[in-house]
């Protein structure tokens, strides 16, 4: 799989032009009719701030644009709009907002859409909230959890549209790596059971590359390959993790979504502590709280948060190797 990935990077980035290679804009897939001049520099500008990490200044935007959207009785926008705006508080952590959001959407289009139309947002909204439980951790049960998960995923299948099918992978692969046994098991059933939930996370996440990479979307190419790493981390399939960690933070940096650059270097971090190589895992932790550190656009909140978090492994490697000195005058002692 790993020189699978290695190839069809190869040939994507051969593929591009100057153009293709540009931040992939997340409202293009989802706004299909014309917008004036104005209105589309609204949404770059919304769009850019996402990927910098200023959410809020992001929201703002969003709900600016969407007033004149429902005076010109312009549905489709108001709807995406509503999605997007979702988006942004998942990426705040305000998950009651973003559910909130959604659920007004699926009061909205069971009043205005054609039925093709109405089966299409449904089956948008129920995907997004699967990703939401996922994310929060907040589901009435684990019973709940899976059959959301399940129930969404047959709605993409009846949909026949590979943009859903390929979300709806990602939410499968997603919740079998949260759903594997953790390693410290003894057990070997226990240990086999883990093996083959990670087995099925990979071919779901496999599914959802390859849809991406028919697509051309760099931004669903990117978080296929986070994910496909994260399973191969905790397969303790090492090189296929570094390798595929590596081809994600190439296509993040297609996007500049530094967060996420960030937070493969910490991933890339984890993979050499695994291997107990602690001077490459403390310099890629360091790259990364470097990153986050100097940026000046994202959220202040977020911005402590991964801080916080970024300390906390380093100074994790470094209790295993005392001997590294701190390269960056960003950290205390």
């Amino acid at each position: 799989m790993k020189k699978i990935l290695s190839c069809l990077f190869v040939l994507f980035l051969l593929g591009c032009t100057s153009k293709l290679v540009q931040k992939e804009a997340q409202f293009t897939n989802l706004y299909n009719s014309e917008i004036d001049g104005i209105q589309e520099d609204k949404l770059k500008q919304a769009e850019d701030n996402f990927y910098r990490g200023n959410y809020t200044r992001s929201l703002e935007l969003y709900n600016d644009l969407l007033p004149e959207f429902l005076a010109s009785d312009s549905q489709e926008f108001v709807i995406n709009t509503m999605f997007l705006i979702s988006s942004c508080y998942t990426q705040l952590g305000d998950f009651s907002r973003a559910l909130a959001m959604l659920q007004k959407i699926n009061e909205r289009v069971s009043v205005i859409f054609e039925h093709t139309e109405l089966s299409y947002y449904r089956t948008l909204s129920a995907i997004e909230t699967s990703n939401l439980m996922l994310l929060s951790g907040n589901f009435p049960t684990p019973e709940y959890l899976k059959g959301f998960l399940q129930y969404s995923f047959r709605l993409a299948l009846q949909q026949d549209n590979r943009f859903l099918l390929m979300k709806a992978h990602l939410n499968q692969a997603t919740y079998l790596l949260k759903k594997a046994p953790p390693l410290t098991e003894k057990n070997e059933a226990t240990l086999a059971l883990r093996d083959e939930i990670l087995e099925q996370a990979e071919d779901a996440v496999k599914d959802a590359f390859n849809i991406a990479n028919s697509n051309r979307s760099v931004n669903y190419l990117s978080r296929s390959a986070f994910l496909l790493g994260q399973i191969h981390l905790a397969r303790q399939n090492y090189a296929d993790a570094l390798e595929t960690f590596f081809i994600a933070y190439r296509l993040y940096r297609l996007n500049t979504f530094f967060v996420q650059q960030a937070k493969t270097l910490l991933e890339i971090s984890e993979v050499f502590y695994a291997l107990k190589n602690y001077n490459k895992a403390f310099n890629y932790a360091i790259r990364a709280y470097e990153m986050i550190f100097s940026s000046t656009s994202l959220e202040s909140s977020l911005k402590e948060r991964y801080l916080k978090d970024i300390q906390g492994k380093i100074e994790k490697i470094k209790s295993k190797a005392p001997y590294l000195p701190l390269k960056s005058g960003f950290l205390g002692n």
